[in-house]
């Protein structure tokens, strides 16, 4: 799909799920903005995507053979016609009667690969593909940044200076370059490679029959510079003056993915014309946290300016929670197929706002979380994450995350974002009673849950309530000190409403899952 041309690609038996073929693959490609086409008539209509659908033959003699189809489809989601084909003289001529075999009269579908093009060029860059990536020819990145110098060299404003006895002096560069080859030309046509021109000029021309004034000549000829830099060029790095440069296929594959990084940043601040599209498996890898933050940023300047970047990640680094229309999640729940999960352009958040809560807490990894254990603030984290270990449970080995939404007034946000990106989870949060605000707030919550129990959990009162205590100065140390040195039993008997109110939370990763029933893990539930 990446390459533009994913009509070319062959499909196999393994491709399919469950090597099931006589379930269609259907890849479909919207676009953001739809392609204008204009018919033989010049009527125009909208492209608003592609598709490509794998089959195998239902009947005949290439039954069960897969085959490929591919098309564009209109804003209503259907295959887009084209207009009638033109006969051979350019003119559409209508079929006389309906057996009329002459012409082809019949609606054709417009076809994926005489649009796709459109788009821009596509990249797709992964870490088994860095070799590829290096060649300085060709359509990848690094051969895009050298195009623009080959291009450039064409033009007249690249100039060629040069000193004389009377001063310096200057050239167009490739009028420069003429002359040198001129020169280089004259130095290699020794008197033996006149002879061997002259022979080959006499007998290619005796052979095609040519008179003596029809003569056919061959020269030495010299490549142009654009054949000139692609065969002596090689790229090279130098840490130091006193280190030996180093081609940059003999570096390690952290500083290949350095380099992959300098010549995205590069075209991105010298290319000024053409479209790309990016898509990146993985950009993280070998990149230590600042380079990843750096990265990402490269990455936004591109898909800011009029190239397109598309990127998988399982990086906190590369996810910006007030960007998060953009973000698509891909989930595989419960040993099924993958599905992926995206936020309803419908849906308006406060982000700009929440996304400073989370870079500061630590909260992007909700994005990558099976479970999310949502609390009020940094104190009932600190608990819950503590009761939660000394039950036994591994939160890393469970993909759970316990995130501390730092108010009341913002569970609610965090729960919308979890239910649109289907991550499954659970809240926590204090009764308040008799706190006015609180209570509108708790109100808040239960209508955003739509009242379903199996989903939340609250606290009598609050957490303090339930430690036997008050608020104090720095409050998370200590309410952490009064379950410091108790294990979970103890903290069972001494603090029932704290464990009573995590209970339910707990008891779906004590039981194996096959000994669940629908109930009970109705609040993990999977589209």
């Amino acid at each position: 799909v990446s390459s533009g041309k994913f009509y070319n690609y062959t499909f196999s038996l393994t491709d399919f799920y469950n090597q099931d073929i006589s379930q269609a693959i259907s890849i479909k490609l919207t676009l953001h903005s739809p392609l204008e086409y204009r018919n033989v008539y010049q009527q125009a209509c909208q492209i608003e995507g592609f598709i490509l659908d794998v089959k195998s033959y239902k009947q005949g003699e290439s039954k069960g053979q897969i085959h490929t189809e591919h098309h564009c489809f209109g804003i209503n989601g259907k295959n887009k016609n084209e207009n009638p084909l033109m006969d051979s003289e350019g003119i559409y001529k209508p079929k006389k009667t309906p057996d009329d075999d002459s012409i082809d009269n019949q609606r054709k579908p417009i076809l994926a690969k005489d649009h796709l093009y459109k788009l821009g060029k596509f990249y797709f860059l992964d870490i088994d593909n860095l070799s590829s990536f290096l060649k300085v020819s060709g359509y990848g990145p690094l051969g895009r940044l050298f195009k623009i110098y080959k291009d450039d060299f064409q033009t007249d404003t690249s100039i060629y200076k040069y000193k004389t006895s009377e001063g310096e002096k200057q050239m167009p560069s490739k009028e420069a370059f003429k002359i040198q080859a001129t020169r280089i030309t004259d130095i290699l046509k020794t008197e033996k490679l006149k002879e061997i021109e002259t022979a080959l000029s006499k007998n290619i021309s005796e052979y095609l029959g040519l008179e003596a004034n029809q003569k056919t000549t061959i020269n030495l000829g010299l490549p142009n510079h654009d054949e000139i830099f692609e065969s002596l060029t090689k790229l090279k790095i130098q840490e130091s003056q006193k280190l030996e440069p180093l081609n940059l296929s003999d570096l390690g594959t952290g500083y290949l993915s350095l380099f992959r990084l300098a010549v995205i940043k590069t075209l991105a601040e010298m290319n000024k014309t053409d479209k790309a599209i990016y898509i990146i498996e993985e950009p993280e890898i070998y990149l230590h946290p600042h380079l990843r933050r750096f990265f990402y940023k490269t990455l936004k300047t591109l898909s800011t300016n009029k190239d397109e970047v598309i990127f998988s990640t399982h990086s906190e680094e590369f996810v910006n929670i007030s960007d998060y229309k953009s973000i698509i999640r891909v989930d595989k729940s419960n040993g099924t197929f993958t599905k992926t999960y995206q936020v309803d352009k419908a849906l308006v958040l406060d982000f700009d706002k929440i996304n400073q809560k989370v870079k500061r807490k630590g909260n992007q990894e909700i994005f990558f979380a099976q479970h999310l254990l949502l609390s009020e603030g940094q104190d009932d984290k600190v608990i819950l994450d503590d009761v939660i270990e000394k039950k036994g449970i591994d939160c890393d080995a469970k993909s759970i995350s316990v995130i501390d939404c730092d108010s009341k007034t913002q569970i609610p946000d965090y729960i919308k974002l979890s239910e649109a990106l289907n991550i499954n989870y659970f809240v926590i949060f204090d009764t308040d009673k008799g706190n006015a605000s609180s209570e509108a707030d708790t109100k808040k919550i239960l209508a955003v849950l739509k009242n379903n129990k199996n989903k939340y959990q609250a606290f009598p009162d609050s957490l303090e309530t339930a430690l036997k205590t008050t608020k104090q100065k720095e409050n998370w140390r200590h309410l952490y000190s009064i379950i410091e040195n108790l294990d979970y039993s103890q903290i069972e008997q001494q603090f029932p409403d704290v464990t009573n109110t995590l209970q339910p939370f707990i008891s779906h990763f004590l039981i194996p899952e096959k000994e669940l029933d629908n109930s009970k893990k109705s609040y993990i539930r999977t589209s």
